[in-house]
């Protein structure tokens, strides 16, 4: 049990445990024993770490930068993780804007989730170099099943 937060089974013995606030939370542990008497194995102190916000990733790129027609062609969308978080917290794009700045016209596509399309992909296969795209307004799906806002990123075809 815990003072402060929700814990869910996830099976082989993991858990998840969502904390209200704070940066310390004290969890207890009940044991069922063969016997069928409930004992308690004690409650430990642990240290909170909030799940910062998530970053976008598009094929090899983590920031704006070039990128090629092959790996835009392979690539399936953008993906959503947590850099430098010590824990393997799961996340996912849920929808994005995918804009292509091709001779001197901006085309902007909504997308509602985390795929593109084919007939995007078929627009994209039609990228010559230097022309842009850009995906913005990405929303993803954290641990906690809230969906919050991430940065996106602008890449120039090579």
């Amino acid at each position: 049990s815990i003072k402060n937060g929700k814990i869910k089974p996830l099976g082989n013995g993991k858990f998840m445990v969502n904390v209200n606030d704070g940066t310390e939370s004290d969890i207890s542990v009940m044991a069922n024993m063969e016997n069928g008497e409930n004992r308690s194995m004690g409650t430990v102190k642990f240290r909170v770490k909030r799940v910062p916000p998530p970053s976008v990733k598009f094929a090899s790129l983590t920031t704006d930068g070039t990128i090629t027609k092959g790996e835009i062609d392979v690539t399936l969308g953008p993906i959503a993780n947590y850099p430098n978080f010590p824990f393997n917290a799961p996340c996912k794009v849920v929808s994005f804007t995918l804009s292509v700045l091709s001779n001197g016209a901006v085309e902007d596509y909504q997308i509602k989730t985390n795929i593109i399309p084919q007939n995007l992909k078929d627009r994209l296969k039609k990228l010559r170099k230097g022309e842009r795209v850009m995906i913005s307004e990405v929303r993803v799906l954290g641990p906690d099943t809230k969906v919050v806002s991430a940065s996106g990123l602008t890449m120039k075809v090579r």
